[in-house]
């Protein structure tokens, strides 16, 4: 189960307002989470590599609102990659997924996060996370 770390201090008004980077090094999770999100109508850019997303938060305008990411992938992990979108953009809101670490990685860092989700997730759980992340109705 999702565990909110901070409550939303943005209100979206439609998830169609919201745009997503989604940051995971296995390819099926990814996927998984591309289906998801395009079932559901969000706006979302995938990447395979944290250093291409960190590249591409940088270069984006506007930035995305949500940054979904795996914890452990190779060149950057996580919670280092909130980190420097949040030295960008200070109000991101962040959920850090991860199947290795527990909770108590999250906690102790100095970058906070919103929410952690554990995987494997449902698909739902994935859905309501975002929702209450981004405080979408």
């Amino acid at each position: 189960m999702a565990d909110t770390l901070d409550q939303p201090s943005n209100t979206f008004r439609s998830k169609e307002s919201v745009f997503i980077y989604v940051v995971d090094d296995e390819p099926t999770l990814l996927e998984l989470a591309e289906y998801i999100l395009e079932m559901e109508g969000f706006r979302f850019e995938k990447f395979e590599e944290p250093k291409k997303a960190l590249a591409a938060f940088q270069a984006a305008n506007p930035r995305p609102d949500l940054v979904i990411t795996d914890y452990v992938m190779l060149g950057m992990d996580g919670l280092q990659l909130v980190g420097e979108c949040k030295r960008i953009k200070p109000d991101l809101r962040s959920i850090l997924v991860s199947g290795t670490v527990q909770e108590e990685v999250v906690h102790r860092s100095p970058v906070k996060v919103d929410c952690f989700l554990r995987k494997p997730y449902l698909a739902q759980e994935f859905v309501e996370t975002i929702r209450n992340v981004l405080n979408i109705q």
